[in-house]
């Protein structure tokens, strides 16, 4: 069973097949699918039961719905990349854009990768031209690694420029909730 996170604003739990209608809304708007790798556009609504199925028997990627006062949000992936490496994604509906969700999601996620999962390395990735996922990267830890790859985008058609940020295990995790320095 999949594990339910908690931060202060936001529950972090498996996809329910109720959320499928959510899911479809926000992965059909454009603005979103288009900042993501994988979601195509138009985004079939048969699409979202599937992915949400494939929660249970995935082995590689465990999905967090980010559920914000009793409803779904948005969702982050965390993706086992092997070697205690792991790869974190995330996008959050637009009607819930400015509100910090992606930032506090990440955070809580970035935590548990290292706690939990026993992570010595998180990945990431953003389009060039999404620089609000570069600010939550940032704000979560993550460095610019250097790297400028052409990452591929369904919604787009075809790989984009993107630039690649890591977040190596630091020797002591801060204590939560406590002012960043």
């Amino acid at each position: 069973m999949q594990e339910t996170l908690r931060t202060d604003r936001l529950i972090l739990r498996p996809f329910r097949a109720t959320d499928a209608g959510a899911v479809t809304e926000y992965c059909g708007d454009w603005d979103v699918a288009r900042m993501t790798a994988r979601l195509p556009h138009p985004y079939p609504p048969r699409m979202a039961a599937e992915w949400i199925a494939g929660q249970e028997t995935d082995t590689v990627e465990q999905r967090f719905c980010v559920e914000a006062d009793g409803a779904p949000v948005g969702a982050v992936g965390l993706s086992d990349l092997g070697d205690g490496a792991f790869e974190i994604g995330y996008w959050i509906g637009r009607p819930f854009w400015g509100r910090g969700y992606a930032t506090e999601a990440a955070l809580r996620v970035v935590r548990y990768a290292f706690e939990e999962r026993g992570a010595r390395r998180l990945t990431a990735a953003h389009f060039l031209d999404n620089p609000a996922s570069a600010r939550v990267l940032e704000k979560c830890g993550f460095a610019a690694t250097g790297e400028t790859v052409e990452q591929a985008c369904v919604a787009r058609g075809g790989p984009q420029p993107s630039r690649r940020l890591a977040f190596d295990r630091p020797a002591v995790l801060p204590i939560e909730g406590a002012p960043a320095s």
